[in-house]
Parts: structure tokens; sequence; C-alpha cells
């Protein structure tokens, strides 16, 4: 339940932050640049959903974390001041990807121990 709280509660974070007029304004922890942005949402976003839809299989997560970052991009397209980015959904995806990959190889390594 706390797991899904938190995923919930990031999920609307980044999407408000998506759309945020202003962005340039908000406090330090928020302007680094926007590959980092992207890249540590997308990983935080695939452990939150991992640890919350554990039984989900590992495609439908990556399909649903890879349709939250194109439903965020639509949503930028209609924004006047935001704009549709191909290159924010292919970071997004390695971020996804960075997740995923990490946490296979950890999980494989820890099995051979055994």
């Amino acid at each position: 339940m706390f797991a899904k709280a938190l995923l919930y509660t990031a999920t609307l974070a980044i999407l408000i932050l998506s759309v945020v007029p202003n962005y340039k304004h908000l406090p330090e922890v928020f302007s680094l640049s926007d590959i980092l942005n992207h890249l540590g949402a997308f990983v935080v976003l695939s452990a939150l959903l991992d640890f919350a839809y554990s039984k989900l299989k590992t495609s439908q997560k990556i399909f649903m974390l890879l349709g939250y970052g194109l439903f965020i991009e639509i949503v930028q397209y209609f924004i006047p001041y935001r704009k549709f980015s191909v290159e924010d959904l292919l970071i997004d995806a390695l971020g996804v990807a960075v997740y995923f990959l990490v946490t296979k190889k950890l999980v494989a390594s820890m099995l051979k121990t055994f």
C-alpha cells in the first residue's frame, strides 16, 4: 500500500512539474539538466512501479511507464509554453531500461551465489 501511495504521489508530482509554466524558477533541486531530470524521474518511477505492482510482468511495467512518458509529451504539445519532444521520450526510455537492466543483473548475480 505504501509503495502504491509513493508511486501515485511521484506520478502526480512529475505531471505537475511537466506542465508548470515557469519551471526555470523552481527550487535548485529541480533545476538540474533536463536529461538528468527525465532519467532520474523514470528510474524512480520504474522502481516504484516495480515494488507497487510486483506481480505484473516486466513488459507490462515498461509499457505503462513509456505510455506515461508519451502521455506527458502529448499534454505538453497542447501547452503553448511547452513542446512535444522525442528526445525526452528516448531519455525516459533510457531511465526505464537502466532500472530494469540493473535490477535484472543484480538479481542474476545474487542467484548465482546460491
